[in-house]
């Protein structure tokens, strides 16, 4: 299986244009499995303390099912998502619509009202047998099992401000 990791140049915010951006790399991937960063549609939590978490979800939600997954390829999009009544970061995998839910939300997702997942999910994909570790999960992977995966896609938000200290997590 070829992963391709994409960045789109996104605008905190405006989900149309994120949208946009999305859609310009899925139709230009050479991947099976195209994988987005956390908040893709919307921007980081962390820089906009004041957004309408609903509002964002719901609106991630209407853009997501206007993306066009090309024959072939499936995309691993990070959204704002509501499940069950409960507002979660969560990871999708379309065209399936398979699901995982970040398990440690970070305190701005917490005071912002965004819930923990309840369960780990294993993703299936071309043979081959993944999760998805999403931003504050990490510090948290040692009660993540991994048996029988053959690897692990790791979610975040990167900044020039956190690059750094993230990849130095990673690392440990």
């Amino acid at each position: 299986m070829r992963l391709s990791l994409l960045q789109p140049a996104i605008i905190r915010g405006d989900i149309e244009h994120n949208l946009g951006a999305v859609q310009r790399l899925i139709d230009e991937s050479q991947g099976e499995l195209l994988v987005l960063p956390e908040y893709v549609l919307t921007g980081s939590l962390v820089l906009d303390k004041e957004a309408d978490v609903r509002e964002w979800a719901l609106e991630s939600a209407r853009a997501r099912d206007r993306l066009r997954i090309p024959d072939g390829k499936y995309v691993l999009i990070n959204t704002l998502a509501e499940i069950d009544g409960k507002l979660c970061n969560c990871c999708q995998l379309l065209p399936t619509g398979e699901c995982y839910c970040k398990l440690f939300p970070d305190e701005t997702e917490l005071n912002a009202g965004i819930q923990p997942g309840s369960e780990q999910k294993v993703f299936e994909l071309c043979g081959k047998r993944f999760k998805a570790v999403i931003c504050y999960d990490l510090p948290h992977v040692d009660r993540i099992p991994t048996d029988n995966l053959d690897f692990l896609v790791f979610i975040y938000h990167f900044t020039e401000e956190n690059l750094a200290r993230v990849m130095g997590l990673v690392k440990q």
